[in-house]
């Protein structure tokens, strides 16, 4: 079948489900490795802190220099959606119609197809990649035998170390309470509303968006070894030079950093928010 073949044209890994006799869904999967940010401080917490609770900072990153750090995951979702869209240009091509999918969720398909399983931080897992790696969709008018799907799925341990080392008791007994989560109190470019209080800032140190405590302690993840910045990276997000770029009048200043961040999130006041500066 054609389509197979462009898919492992690809080189990524992925799962397809039929939703009925004339169209699937294909997940496509990108992995990436964390960048490694500085050595963490501090004792995690041995309940896993108060359910829900918004408690102080017991594990965070050392600030080690003047590079600011933004969440690896947006650089590798971002690579993998210029791929699905390439796929999608050779599908057409092929006389196969295909379009890049919009999904609320992609954890039931994800789970259902064998691609992953749910740990209890919440978050997807395989056994190739851990948790570290992103996902798009891509609808296809063609029926897709599932039973060709490589079985991916990892178990979790269950062992509680992610809700032992949430400083904010956002995961407790495999729930996520997403209103204490890191990552939603930094909000979005939509509502540039930003409820960061001292403690977050403390956990964040000098990583600006995102959260890797929850999937950094997890055994899942052992294999998966940080990555240092390049030097393009260390270049764009020296703090002075960021901050020079989101206060710049020039309204293509952030076009560099669009690798890394997504073009969804190239909002300057929402990202001065999440750094502390103000023009």
């Amino acid at each position: 079948m054609r389509i197979l073949e462009i898919l492992n044209e690809s080189g990524l890994k992925f799962s397809a489900m039929s939703v009925s006799e004339s169209a699937s869904v294909i997940l496509l999967t990108k992995p990436y490795s964390p960048y490694d940010v500085g050595q963490s401080k501090g004792k995690t917490n041995s309940g896993g802190g108060k359910k829900g609770g918004k408690k102080g900072a017991s594990v965070s990153y050392e600030q080690t220099d003047s590079v600011l750090f933004v969440d690896a995951y947006y650089e590798a979702s971002n690579a993998l959606r210029k791929c699905a869209e390439q796929i999608v240009l050779q599908l057409n091509e092929a006389g196969i119609s295909a379009k890049l999918a919009r999904l609320d969720s992609y954890k039931p398909l994800a789970v259902y197809s064998g691609l992953a399983s749910v740990g209890h931080n919440n978050l997807l897992f395989n056994k190739y990649y851990g948790s570290y790696f992103a996902l798009q969709a891509v609808d296809v008018q063609v029926e897709i035998d599932h039973s060709l799907n490589e079985h991916m799925q990892l178990e979790c341990f269950t062992c509680g170390k992610c809700s032992r080392a949430c400083p904010f008791g956002a995961l407790h007994s495999g729930e996520l309470f997403v209103d204490s989560c890191l990552r939603k109190t930094q909000g979005s470019p939509k509502s540039t509303t930003i409820n960061l209080l001292p403690h977050h800032r403390k956990v964040m140190g000098n990583k600006f968006l995102g959260c890797d405590i929850c999937q950094s302690v997890c055994p899942k993840n052992a294999h998966i070894k940080p990555k240092q910045p390049t030097p393009e990276y260390k270049q764009l997000f020296n703090k002075q030079t960021f901050i020079s770029a989101l206060n710049s009048k020039d309204k293509d200043s952030l076009a560099p950093y669009e690798k890394y961040l997504g073009k969804n999130y190239l909002n300057k006041e929402w990202l001065k928010g999440l750094i502390g500066v103000s023009d």
